[in-house]
């Protein structure tokens, strides 16, 4: 004997609004009971109404039953999914990371910098110098790109920057490496 899938309509969990989907969504079989059927959280086998101009579905828990509810006037606000981040959160995120590494950068230029201040610089040192400092300025730049700070351009570093993964490890001493403390 075949049975025909239930049919089920989901709603939101808090404001229990009706939400469509594309295609229709029907039950599972229970694989313990048969004949009995398995169902999502937040679902009904409550079929909702049609769809009207300035209202949405609301499902009464109780009753099993859909009502019609008056779509909200005036403006609406943008407001992040439960899960997103807001404007300012992706901004302070990028400013974080710009300003860690503006002081990696930093870091780079300066011997670069002495060596050319002091006459001592090579012609390649010379050249990395100026990439440095035009991967500072475009990283001092990221705040004005088109997108920000929902979507942030992060320039190539001139050469890799290193990472806490790639950091060498410090050499294991042994015992016998160890000073004892007792003097000759």
């Amino acid at each position: 004997m075949t049975m025909n899938a239930p049919e089920f309509w989901n709603f939101h969990p808090i404001t229990r609004a009706l939400i469509r989907t594309a295609e229709p969504c029907f039950a599972d079989p229970d694989p313990l009971v048969e004949g009995n059927w398995l169902f999502p959280g937040n679902a009904t086998d409550a079929k909702p109404g049609p769809d009207v101009e300035g209202k949405y579905q609301v499902i009464d828990l109780d009753a099993q039953e859909w009502s019609y509810v008056d779509l909200p006037t005036g403006s609406v606000e943008s407001v992040p999914a439960v899960g997103d981040s807001s404007p300012a959160e992706l901004a302070a995120a990028a400013e974080f990371k710009r300003d860690m590494l503006l002081q990696v950068a930093g870091l780079r230029i300066a011997p670069l910098q002495d060596a050319v201040d002091l006459g001592v610089a090579t012609d390649s040192e010379q050249a990395l110098l100026v990439r440095w400092k035009q991967y500072r300025v475009t990283l001092g730049r990221v705040t004005a790109q088109d997108g920000y700070p929902k979507t942030v351009v992060w320039p190539d570093a001139p050469d890799p920057v290193p990472t806490v993964e790639s950091a060498p490890t410090a050499p294991q001493s042994s015992a016998a490496d160890e000073p004892t403390g007792a003097t000759e």
